[in-house]
């Protein structure tokens, strides 16, 4: 070889054992973390950096910049973006987002709207109205959907044909043309009789909505000088159509004049082609999702893309294809109305079979499998009778700017500054606990593979938060874990809640500590379906390439190799939602940003909005020095009250039958353990014997972290 290849080659060489580093940084801390056992289980150490981080605000200032903030953005005439404040729970969002809402209505500026997830935030915005009990009913209005009324909570009928209404619009109709239409209910029902119509008369310049009202259409909403949001809204968006497949071909068309008008052959043949598919679409086997038709597959069994795009691009100039049908006889003939399916389905066909022909890969949104037809989609409300207000002000803890921007199709301007907690987090780094080894039946080895011995994690976990709860004498401890794993840790005593089922909930925030187990993560095949309908007019395919980035421990010199898609940002966002932004919600159910409450976090996902005070291996946890067998340390200590709190080589092969190499071994271990020293003593007529002397009792936290 030449001299210069052989240099580059030992350059290549040494670039392989240079120290990974690491991207953006947050603040210090006065903590620093260990190194981990043998096993290392994706911990690194990373270079020590230097880093400006963001300044840490006080609760009182990080509020005072809130109001701020809302007070110069409302400030505005015409406001050309909309408000985004990512803020921890429990810094003040909702109150001050309420004192702006009735301020707003005060300086009669206009009708405002609060949207929130769900009816029962509506008890919590009045707990943070400033006005007095008496008055509040006179400034607030809590909007009721269309419901035939529900003894258990309460809630009265508002709609004499609620379920009908709602097969009405899942078939993708406007619910006023059910409403209005003679056979139903009528003009003169809805102006004199409708509960629910009747709400449009209300006055009250506030009217609690919820999320899917902004996203279908509301009959205030183009009334409104100010939105406000609460919460993540972003499932109102997401439109995952399912069209049966007795549905998929309607018999005919109506226009509004209501003649019939028959498909046309070429359309009429293609959703029969659809339709036939249907039944040879693939099998679910053992529970598990089928393959769907779809993408150049789908397009070839129906002709090719040459004849589908043309077939579609001439049906969608048939503008009478796509009227509202009658409703023939009374409101239980909704069942037998044809779905409003044909132009979506028409649209991404001809979408589809374009990139088809210009030979580019692309996202496929049309799916045929054994039930029927998928369209992914992704509802829009900026239209006519949708119109949003020009001053959009949304709360969202863990909010992503960029999806926030697709969502509502305007500039979004975040407040985000950081916040000093009151509580401490502790994350032991041990594992991810993720579903796979966490969750199912034992899985034996089986031709030289790898098992999974799944009750043995889950009685190790299970342990783990017994001797946290133990050790640091915790009174009322939660845990948040899986739906699936809740029974585990309720067997225990201890009050639980599941990912993806406890955001907004202030259940937690009387204990006096909370336990995060696991980390939490949708399929996949799910985060691309969501990508594929929120990201509607990108056709180039999402790249689900899983790969490793290394990301750091907060500002320690640690960091762990974190999977994701990281070759593309937009399907990482998601990711990133459904899972680091799970954990951030969960830890601060116990409101740590403003109570002296413990975190822990039985995960070794890196979170950059929740860093660790104190990281933790197991030997940690178990007050073990490294290097031992942890499970057997505490027979160590047990040994040792007994012998006085010393112990020799010769101890611990004659009561714990310990190899003499390996005592030898976890004696000079524990040498280098705070609580344990090596000291040399006398002996008759020999050499000084070497004695392991316990100097202080276990404490927690352990003081290899101080």
């Amino acid at each position: 070889l030449s001299t210069r290849l052989q240099m580059a080659r030992i350059d290549l060489f040494h670039a392989a054992f240079e120290e990974l580093d690491a991207p953006t940084l947050t603040e210090p801390t006065d903590v620093t973390p260990p190194i981990d056992h043998e096993r290392r289980r994706g911990v690194v150490k990373l270079k020590p950096v230097d880093c400006s981080p963001q300044p840490i605000l006080s609760i009182d200032a990080a509020r005072a910049e809130i109001r701020a903030k809302m007070d110069e953005y409302l400030a505005m005439d015409h406001a050309a973006h909309m408000l985004l404040v990512a803020l921890p729970p429990g810094s003040g969002k909702t109150t001050e987002a309420v004192r702006q809402a009735e301020q707003f209505a005060m300086q009669l500026r206009g009708r405002v709207l609060y949207a929130g997830p769900r009816h029962e935030l509506w008890t919590d915005l009045m707990r943070e109205s400033t006005f007095p009990a008496a008055a509040r009913d006179a400034w607030w209005y809590h909007w009721q959907p269309h419901t035939a009324g529900d003894p258990d909570t309460g809630q009265g009928q508002t709609c004499r044909w609620a379920r009908q209404f709602r097969e009405w619009t899942e078939r993708g109709h406007q619910g006023i043309q059910f409403c209005r239409k003679p056979h139903v209910c009528g003009y003169d029902y809805i102006n004199e009789q409708c509960v629910y119509h009747a709400q449009k008369e209300r006055q009250q310049p506030i009217v609690f909505v919820q999320h899917q009202d902004i996203v279908l259409g509301h009959p205030f909403l183009k009334h409104a000088q100010l939105l406000i949001g609460d919460e993540n809204p972003q499932s109102a968006f997401l439109h995952d159509w399912r069209i049966p497949a007795h549905a998929l071909i309607p018999s005919s068309i109506f226009p509004t004049d209501g003649h019939t008008v028959l498909l046309d052959a070429d359309t009429l043949n293609l959703l029969r082609d659809l339709r036939d598919l249907v039944d040879r679409a693939p099998q679910h086997v053992d529970g598990t999702a089928a393959t769907a038709w779809q993408g150049e597959a789908l397009l070839a069994m129906l002709g090719g893309p040459e004849h589908v795009h043309t077939v579609c691009d001439e049906a969608l100039l048939a503008n009478e294809l796509f009227q509202v049908p009658p409703l023939r006889g009374g409101p239980d003939a909704v069942d037998s109305v044809p779905y409003a399916h044909l132009r979506p389905l028409l649209l991404h066909l001809r979408n589809e079979a374009a990139e088809a022909l210009a030979g580019r890969a692309y996202v496929s949104r049309v799916r045929i499998t054994r039930a029927g037809l998928r369209l992914l989609l992704r509802r829009q409300p900026e239209s006519s009778d949708r119109r949003l207000p020009d001053h959009i002000i949304w709360l969202d803890a863990t909010a992503n700017t960029d999806v926030y921007e697709l969502m509502f199709d305007r500039k979004v301007v975040p407040v985000a500054p950081r916040v000093q907690m009151a509580g401490r987090v502790y994350q032991v780094t041990a594992s991810l606990n993720n579903r796979d080894t966490m969750l199912g039946e034992d899985i034996p080895a089986v031709d030289g593979k790898r098992g999974k011995n799944r009750s043995a994690k889950r009685a190790d976990v299970s342990a783990q938060v017994a001797q946290i709860v133990s050790t640091h004498g915790y009174t009322r401890p939660a845990v948040v874990t899986y739906k699936d794993l809740k029974a585990l840790f309720q067997a225990r005593g201890y009050d639980t809640a599941h990912f993806y089922g406890l955001r907004g909930s202030n259940a937690f925030t009387s204990h006096d500590a909370l336990i995060v187990v696991g980390t939490p993560q949708p399929t996949i095949e799910g985060l691309i379906d969501q990508a594929a309908m929120l990201h509607q007019e990108r056709m180039r395919p999402f790249n689900a390439t899983w790969s490793d980035q290394v990301v750091r421990y907060g500002a320690h010199a640690f960091g762990y190799a974190v999977s994701g898609f990281h070759y593309d940002d937009e399907l990482h966002a998601l990711l990133q939602q459904s899972r680091e932004a799970e954990l951030i919600q969960a830890a601060h159910r116990v409101r740590p940003l403003f109570r002296p409450v413990d975190v822990w976090l039985l995960t070794n996902l890196p979170l950059a909005d929740l860093p660790p005070d104190t990281l933790l291996n197991l030997n940690d946890l178990y007050d073990a020095p490294r290097g031992v067998n942890r499970a057997r340390w505490t027979e160590v200590e047990a040994l040792a009250t007994r012998l006085g709190g010393k112990i020799t080589t010769a101890d611990l092969v004659t009561h714990l039958h310990l190899p003499e190499r390996t005592a030898q071994r976890w004696i000079d271990a524990a040498s280098h353990h705070p609580a344990w020293k090596v000291r040399m003593l006398p002996s008759d007529g020999g050499r000084p014997m070497r004695v392991l002397v316990r100097t202080f009792a276990p404490d927690f936290p352990p003081r290899v972290n101080k």
